[in-house]
């Protein structure tokens, strides 16, 4: 670097950030040329490093950017593509049983449920599952928990009573 390439007011501009390198230099007991060379290359040595990490950080950031806005498109991708789940007529029943216990009252045909597949891993919260299969709960209250696995026959009232 060439320190003498700056016009006559830099000093001025400088201010404060001058006045402390002249009091710094003047404490350390820095007079010759090769003290405040050495004082001087020491300090350049460390911004290099600094702006080369800088520069590492930024192009990671970018790659990391990058990635994400990739990784954006495959989940509006996803999120547009119709969720669908396939169910034996034995599942669907069985849903349909537990939606619908009262075939004489309309009034539960209007019931909504969200079907959801629990694959032995990923639980919603609080629910107490542990056979992997698919399970329904009613969309206006999600806090009574799922019923399920669909597919297995309902409990009639006498094993009820048993329980």
């Amino acid at each position: 670097m060439h320190y003498r390439n700056y016009p006559e007011d830099w000093i001025a501009e400088l201010g404060e950030h001058y006045a402390q390198h002249v009091n710094a230099l003047t404490a350390e007991k820095l007079h010759s040329k090769s003290e405040i060379a050495l004082e001087l290359a020491y300090r350049d040595n460390r911004i290099a490093e600094l702006e080369a990490e800088n520069a590492r950080q930024r192009e990671m950031y970018q790659r990391l950017e990058a990635e994400w806005d990739s990784q954006q498109g495959e989940i509006a991708a996803l999120r547009e593509r119709p969720q669908s789940i396939t169910m034996t007529g034995a599942q669907l029943q069985d849903a349909y049983e537990y939606c619908v216990p009262d075939f004489d009252d309309p009034s539960h045909l209007e019931t909504e449920v969200t079907i959801w597949r629990f694959d032995g891993a990923d639980k919603r919260d609080g629910e107490n599952i542990s056979e992997p299969g698919l399970y329904c709960y009613f969309v206006d209250c999600p806090e009574e928990g799922s019923y399920g696995p669909l597919g297995k026959p309902l409990p009639t009232a006498e094993q009820e009573k048993q329980q």
